[in-house]
């Protein structure tokens, strides 16, 4: 029994068109309250904006954009090292028949039971990343690939995810189907869907590194109106405030302490702290471009030279 419908092909104005009438693989793990360090970088609030075109579409970073145009270079070295040869290279977007909210592209159909999700990253983020042949990846992308498992149907059991890092290192995991995480996606993303068909928007995610760019995007006109607040809202007002002479107290008291350890080591290059670290002093010149030249006193810990 066929599970899914083809929608459109990838990045042509019908696909951008559709993207709108679901909820895709790329915004599930939003709709799931996923947070930045999952890899996550929008909310469920967000989505459900930008759905409604609350919000413009989202710019893409140089980082999004380089990921874009590596994509065929990952899975062709992914083909490469497995020895395979893809069903369809090039998948359209696929839509649930039993919840047609549901969306997701896949970038390449490996078999009738296999997809392909090719990532790019850098080693800086190399531990949210595990071993090889595994699925501990970032919940990101494991979401991604359980909703693209969700959305084409009970045959489909594995996306394979080759991961170009840094250029120059390709690593290979594996995402099984996991119904368990499916269900839960699928009810997280029919909340958000309900949502955004009665414009009842979900409480903003006070813990997600977004959300206050977010707020302000939201709230960029003025009316001109005075409103009364409640008292948990001026309470947080009020606890903005007082956070706010903290750390402006606590800056105070880091500087008194990186003085008193400057003093000490007065004009001499370097104090050892004694656990492998020297505090160094380093002369640092500014060539005069824009402004005239200058120069200022670099003073941090760095490690010991070996």
């Amino acid at each position: 029994m066929q599970q899914c419908e083809i929608v459109a092909m990838p990045h042509t104005p019908e696909w951008y068109a559709a993207r709108n009438t679901g909820i895709g693989a790329s915004e599930i793990a939003a709709a799931a309250g996923l947070g930045k360090d999952e890899g996550c970088y929008q909310t469920g609030l967000e989505v459900f904006l930008r759905k409604l075109g609350r919000l413009p579409p989202v710019e893409e970073t140089e980082p999004m954009i380089m990921g874009r145009l590596l994509e065929p270079v990952v899975l062709t070295r992914f083909h490469m090292i497995t020895g395979t040869v893809p069903l369809d290279p090039h998948p359209p977007m696929f839509r649930s028949i039993a919840r047609p909210w549901m969306t997701a592209t896949p970038d390449t159909i490996l078999s009738e039971s296999e997809l392909v999700e090719a990532k790019t990253t850098t080693w800086r983020m190399k531990s949210r990343w595990s071993e090889e042949d595994t699925d501990q990846i970032p919940g990101q992308y494991l979401c991604q690939c359980q909703w693209q498992m969700a959305v084409m149907g009970d045959h489909v059991t594995t996306v394979f995810v080759p991961v170009l890092f840094d250029g120059a290192k390709t690593k290979i995991y594996r995402v099984d189907r996991n119904d368990s995480i499916i269900g839960f996606l699928i009810d997280a993303g029919q909340e958000l869907w309900e949502r955004i068909q009665s414009d009842d928007p979900p409480e903003p995610n006070w813990e997600h590194e977004s959300t206050p760019k977010l707020i302000e995007e939201m709230h960029s006109e003025i009316n001109g109106q005075v409103i009364e607040l409640g008292d948990i809202t001026a309470d947080a007002w009020f606890s903005y405030e007082q956070l706010g002479a903290e750390i402006k107290s606590l800056e105070k008291r880091r500087e008194r302490y990186k003085s008193e350890v400057l003093y000490a080591i007065g004009d001499n290059y370097a104090g050892d702290l004694g656990d492998g670290r020297l505090l160094r002093r380093k002369l640092i010149e500014k060539a005069g471009h824009t402004v005239g030249p200058s120069s200022y006193i670099d003073f941090r810990a760095v490690n010991k030279p070996k």
